[in-house]
């Protein structure tokens, strides 16, 4: 029942005080329980790890393509003036190594 259905029933006087708000108390009781429901936890598919080139190997990362069902999103760089230089011009990736 919408809170508005509510409001018309008890200014049509078809529900009394007490009814009204034992509805008003499960709508409120619902609403503050939703995000406290479990939810199962999932990584971002469309990770991004910049690193060198071969990196991207899944024999490198056997848990994640175990876990999240393949390999996450590579970058490459040659050296570390070039992976400077992308970082700089704005590119933001979730992992980054050397």
């Amino acid at each position: 029942m919408r809170a508005k259905d509510l409001i018309e029933l008890a200014a049509a006087g078809r529900m009394n005080r007490r009814q009204f708000l034992r509805h008003l108390a499960s709508v409120g009781l619902a609403a503050s329980t939703f995000p406290l429901v479990g939810r199962r936890a999932r990584a971002a598919v469309d990770l991004t790890h910049f690193t060198w080139a071969e990196y991207d190997n899944p024999a490198f990362h056997p848990k994640f393509v175990e876990k999240y069902g393949g390999s996450p999103e590579f970058s490459f760089f040659g050296e570390e003036e070039e992976a400077l230089q992308k970082l700089r011009s704005g590119f933001t990736p979730d992992l980054a190594h050397p």
